[in-house]
């Protein structure tokens, strides 16, 4: 029966017996005959075909197999003795099929025009018949055989490479699949990490676009939906040949497809980090990664697909620790210690960017030397992995992975989104349109529509920024005095980076849903406004953006709670708020002041309307309105009329360009029209906010350093919206710009009129007289004449007769004034009585412990709304410095009188 089976699965007639029968401690033992692997040796000989020997062994074994099967339910049938005989033949059956495949793979070495791989798995770029696996797990688990093994597995991954070249987001999965089977065995793990082709340091000479091309798992993090940065690399990945249309249309094709080759690389990637032997190869390879991508000045980096792959793979090598109560924790030392994460070049770049820092580091961590060789870089990172656990690594390695490429790409796509809406209705404008239209769509249906990919990225900033709040003693206020210089070292791009990803997952539709966002609005409301803990006040207006992001009005998912309900947003959001506003501006930061401060003034307008906060917004004004209070007051209306005046200016520039006629082309008209449209947006913002503050906290307004300065802005604004010589009043075309003076003119009478309801000492009119660049009696004439021909609605009749009350108030305060204490009634004022700044008579002089300066109290501290600094010798000063002259001013004051009673008589 032996020889019927042996015939069955090697398809030859035998003549010579094909079991041998030996004695072995007392046991029978059944071996094939040598004779048969003479026949067997035959049989291959007569094909000359390298492929259907192959074909043939695998037939054989799997025949083998069946019969094994078949011996298994036959046991009534077959007993005994027999049974054992057979069995044990089957077994050595299939053990030489296995043996002399090996020995035809190795045959098939020294010969590169036979495909190796295709014979092992046929499915691959072809329709052969599929292999079965078990045969493959036969011939490749042999641990024992790494002699033989490992030059067919380097030739097997050799010829997966030459198919990369050609894998496209469609047709990549038969390959993924076979390195996903070949690095599950040990000796395939070994080989693929010790590759040649992992890092092809021989190939790429430091060529970013080389090493996508020649390593091995580059190939397949290069298959991408994004476009390509470079006409180098045309010959592409890729869905470059799908038409805009196709590709709308195939949002959820590629979210599949891109889902199953971040999961295939991903667990390629597991089972070379789970081995010993092979952990340092992937964390070598991600450092390669960060290498050829660390500068960004530099064109020689890797492709926005590839670094979003290796993003998207790396954040899922991370979800084993990202846990919903986040316990795991990391050591900082690790960012300071390692080159792998390149951050060498981000010295300026930590969060506190203080002296302090830098002598810490340098004290702790030592400079590294300069031209150090790439040996020794991959050296000290060894070591610096020794000392850490590999956890530890792969987090920080997927946080700078992340800063390099899913970062990039929202912040690229943003871009687009920009330039795009920028575009106007010109010939060229439509083409550039079209242009930015095709690459937003690429980068849609990469990121947007992967759930999985933000999800992951919120989760991962998640653990990042409890890990963080965790350095400076977790959630709560006040911070410490002192602050960890652990966390004064971090890069800011771990903060800024979790900015960005709430912003991007902000515009996706229910991205938020179910994520975990108390953390981050602790993270946010405790260092928005705290430069002695974040010294970049970039990162304080992504926080703002963020914040801004999330307010119901805005937000696609449910995150009013987080600031109607959120227990630090409760205490100190709208003070940091205030805080925040004020910082920037004495510190005249690079920040683009006017997006920062509209979203500031609609997350005030917001949080007026919950009744917490508004609380919280009468507490800061009471205790503090000569303080944050009075300062962000001063600002907005500075800036108020700062927007005003610079939207002015270019409706002048072109309306003079329009009038002469000038050569400047179609495209600049249009340029200069948008920007005129967005800055008084801006400027409507921000006089809203004006308003707003104006009804509900009208006492500021009023005090004696303030009533002035905001009465002769406020004059200012009514000149340039209605006099006659007023560029507002003769453009054309008001809604094409949205400019709509009415509505500006609008907001102007209800702040005139909040300020007069409060006036309870009648301060306000004779403020408003005391402006002789701004006020005159007929332009609160004319303004209360336009007030009255604007379409009446929402109850504004009450504003205008309000409005006209107060114009009749403030001439008789001219009247009034003209009498007033003037040089012609008081006559010659001694110098020592005059104001240094103003020239006018003080009232209430103190005097400046830097320059011993005498001044008028409420110049000097108008003067420190703006500028906390000594003006005549730039020291630093506050309002608790100065020093009130009580002798002077009782001589002012006896002055006054007699001058007075000398005029009465």
């Amino acid at each position: 029966m032996a020889e019927k089976i042996i015939e069955k699965i090697f398809q030859i007639s035998v003549t010579e017996p094909v079991v041998d029968c030996m004695i072995s401690e007392g046991k029978t033992l059944y071996r094939l005959s040598p004779f048969l692997e003479l026949d067997l040796a035959y049989r291959i000989h007569c094909d000359t075909s390298e492929k259907l020997i192959f074909q043939y062994l695998t037939d054989c074994w799997q025949r083998a197999q069946e019969e094994d099967k078949i011996l298994e339910d036959s046991e009534e049938i077959i007993e005994g003795e027999q049974k054992t005989m057979i069995s044990e033949v089957v077994t050595q059956t299939k053990a030489l099929c296995v043996k002399y495949c090996k020995t035809h793979l190795r045959s098939l070495l020294r010969s590169w025009r036979l495909p190796l791989l295709r014979l092992i798995f046929p499915e691959i770029k072809g329709r052969g018949k599929k292999i079965s696996r078990e045969f493959m797990d036969d011939m490749f688990g042999d641990n024992e055989d790494i002699d033989n093994l490992t030059p067919i597995f380097e030739r097997l991954y050799d010829e997966l490479t030459s198919f990369g070249n050609h894998f496209h987001l469609l047709d990549f999965e038969d390959s993924l699949q076979a390195l996903l089977f070949l690095v599950n065995f040990p000796i395939g793990a070994k080989s693929l990490a010790g590759h040649t082709r992992w890092i092809p340091y021989h190939f790429i000479r430091n060529k970013a676009p080389i090493f996508e091309r020649t390593s091995i798992l580059g190939l397949f993090f290069r298959v991408t939906a994004l476009p390509l940065c470079s006409l180098f690399r045309n010959e592409g990945p890729l869905i470059s040949d799908f038409s805009d249309f196709q590709l709308l249309s195939s949002f959820s094709t590629i979210k599949i497809f891109t889902n199953r080759l971040y999961d295939g690389l991903a667990k390629v990637l597991f089972i070379l980090l789970e081995r010993p032997d092979t952990r340092e190869n992937v964390l070598e390879y991600v450092g390669e990664v960060i290498r050829f991508s660390a500068d960004p000045m530099d064109d020689n980096t890797l492709e926005a697909g590839t670094l979003v792959s290796v993003s998207a793979v790396m954040l899922r090598l991370c979800e084993p620790f990202l846990d919903a109560n986040l316990t795991k924790r990391f050591d900082p030392k690790y960012l300071h210690c390692s080159n792998r994460l390149k951050l060498s070049g981000l010295a300026a770049r930590r969060i506190s960017s203080s002296e302090e820092v830098y002598k810490w580091l340098d004290s702790k961590y030592p400079a590294k030397a300069e031209g150090i060789n790439q040996y020794n870089d991959a050296q000290q990172s060894q070591e610096a992995s020794s000392s850490h656990d590999e956890i530890c690594e792969r987090f920080f390695l997927t946080a700078r992975v992340l800063n390099l490429g899913l970062i990039n790409a929202f912040i690229e796509y943003e871009y687009l989104v920009q330039v795009d809406s920028a575009c106007g209705k010109g010939d060229r404008e439509l083409e550039l349109h079209q242009f930015y239209s095709s690459k937003m769509l690429r980068y849609e249906a990469q990121l947007l529509e992967d759930n999985k990919l933000i999800g992951n990225a919120l989760s991962f900033d998640r653990l990042m920024i409890v890990w963080m709040l965790d350095l400076v003693g977790g959630a709560k206020m006040p911070l410490p005095p002192i602050f960890p210089m652990e966390f004064a070292a971090l890069p800011q791009f771990f903060v800024l980076d979790a900015m960005e990803v709430l912003i991007f997952a902000s515009r996706i539709p229910k991205a938020l849903d179910g994520v975990m966002l108390e953390e981050f609005m602790d993270f946010i409301v405790m260092f928005m406004a705290s430069p002695e803990f974040i010294k970049n006040p970039y990162i304080s207006e992504k926080m703002v953006k963020v914040l801004n992001c999330w307010m119901p009005s805005k937000s696609l998912s449910t995150t009013a709670t987080l600031f109607e309900g959120h227990q630090l947003s409760l205490e100190y959001l709208v003070r940091n708020l205030l805080k925040l506003y004020v910082d920037n501006e004495f510190t005249s930061s690079e920040v683009e002041f006017k997006d920062f401060h509209r979203h500031i003034a609609e997350l005030l307008e917001y949080l007026w309307q919950v009744p917490s906060h508004r609380d919280a917004w009468r507490q800061i004004v009471e205790e503090e309105e000569k303080d944050v209070f009075l300062n962000f007051l001063n600002f907005l209306i500075n800036n108020s009329i700062r927007l005003f005046d610079e939207s002015l200016h270019q409706i002048i520039d072109l309306k003079t360009r329009l009038i002469l006629r000038t050569s400047a082309s179609f495209n600049e008209f249009i340029k200069i029209k948008k920007s005129i449209r967005v800055v008084i947006g801006w400027a409507s913002e921000h006089l809203r906010l004006l308003a707003f503050a104006s009804e509900h906290f009208t006492a500021p307004f009023l005090l004696p350093e303030m009533v002035e300065s905001v009465a002769s802005r406020l004059n200012h604004f009514l000149l340039q919206l209605v006099s006659p010589q007023s560029q507002y009043i003769t453009l054309e075309d008001h809604e094409s710009y949205e400019s709509r003076p009415k509505n500006l003119l609008k907001q102007i009478g209800r702040i005139y009129v909040h300020l007069a309801r409060g006036d309870t000492k009648s301060v306000f009119p004779a403020a408003i007289t005391k402006d002789s660049q701004s006020y005159n009696d007929k332009v609160f004439f004319a303004a209360a004449n336009v007030l009255n021909n604007i379409i009446i609605d929402d109850g504004y009749e009450r504003i205008i007769r309000e409005f006209i009350r107060l114009g009749a108030k403030v001439r008789v305060a001219a009247l009034e004034a003209e009498a007033m204490y003037t040089e012609a009634t008081l006559g010659e004022i001694p110098n020592e009585f005059i104001d240094p700044l103003k020239g006018t008579l003080m009232k209430d002089p103190v005097l400046l412990p830097a320059s011993k300066m005498i001044i008028d109290r409420s110049v000097i501290l108008g003067h420190l709304l703006s500028d906390q600094n000594d003006p005549f010798t730039g020291f630093g000063l506050t309002a608790d410095m100065l020093k009130p002259v009580g002798e002077l001013k009782e001589r002012i004051e006896e002055f006054v009188r007699s001058r007075t009673n000398n005029n009465e008589s």
